[in-house]
C-alpha cells in the first residue's frame, strides 16, 4: 500500500475488527470496563448543574442584553457562544446519563449467541458498548487501535448528521488508560470520528 493511502475496508475487517471484537468481549468480562459504571451520581449531578447554569446564562443574555446597545454582531456572537455552551452542557448530561446505563448482555450469554447473530445485531451490540475506534499507523494492531468505550467519547465528536469541523487527534501518551480508568477521566480527551 502506498504511503499515506488508507487501508481497504476488507483489510480493516480482517485485522481491526477481530481485535475490536476480542477487546469488546474482554470489556464484558468480570472485571471489564463495560461492567463498571461509567458515570457516578456525582458526575450526573455535576452535568445537571452545568446545564442549569448554561441555560440560566443564555436566558439572562436574551433578557438583559440589547441588540441596539451592543450592536448586532456583538449580540449575535454572545448569543451563539451561550447557545453552544448550553448545547455542550446538554450533550455532557446526555453522555453522563447514557454511559451509566449501557445495557449489554453478560459475557457468557453473548459469547454463546455471537456466532449465530446477524451482522446488524452484532453492530448494534458493539455500538452499545463502543463510542468510537481510533486507528493510527503501527505494525502492532493493539498499538494502533484505541477504543473509546461507551461514555468516553467527547461530546463534540463528529458523527453522521452533526456538521462539526474535523480536528487533529492527539493520541494519548500511554497506550492504555491506567487500570480501572476510562479515557474521559484523563486530563486530555481524545478526538475521533464516531463509528
Amino acid at each position: 500500500m502506498p504511503r499515506g493511502a488508507a487501508p481497504s475496508r476488507r483489510a480493516l475487517s480482517h485485522t481491526v475488527e477481530p481485535h475490536v471484537v476480542a477487546a469488546f468481549f474482554a470489556a464484558l468480562g468480570p472485571v471489564g470496563i463495560l461492567t463498571m459504571p461509567a458515570a457516578t451520581g456525582a458526575d450526573t449531578e455535576q452535568a445537571r448543574q452545568a446545564l442549569a447554569q448554561a441555560e440560566a446564562e443564555l436566558a439572562a443574555w436574551i433578557d438583559a442584553v440589547s441588540v441596539c446597545e451592543f450592536g448586532r454582531a456583538t449580540y449575535t456572537a454572545g448569543l451563539t457562544a451561550r447557545q453552544r455552551k448550553q448545547h455542550d452542557a446538554q450533550q455532557a448530561l446526555d453522555a453522563a446519563v447514557g454511559s451509566a446505563a449501557v445495557d449489554l448482555p453478560t459475557f457468557a450469554d453473548l459469547s454463546t449467541l455471537w456466532p449465530g447473530l446477524p451482522t446488524e445485531d452484532r453492530r448494534r451490540l458493539l455500538a452499545a458498548g463502543i463510542d468510537a475506534v481510533m486507528l493510527r499507523r503501527d505494525r502492532d494492531i493493539a498499538a494502533r487501535t484505541l477504543i473509546l468505550w461507551a461514555g468516553e467519547a467527547p461530546a463534540d465528536l463528529p458523527a453522521r448528521g452533526r456538521g462539526l469541523p474535523l480536528a487533529s487527534f492527539a493520541w494519548p501518551d500511554g497506550r492504555l488508560p491506567p487500570t480501572g480508568q476510562r479515557w474521559h477521566s484523563l486530563e486530555r480527551r481524545p478526538r475521533a470520528i464516531r463509528g
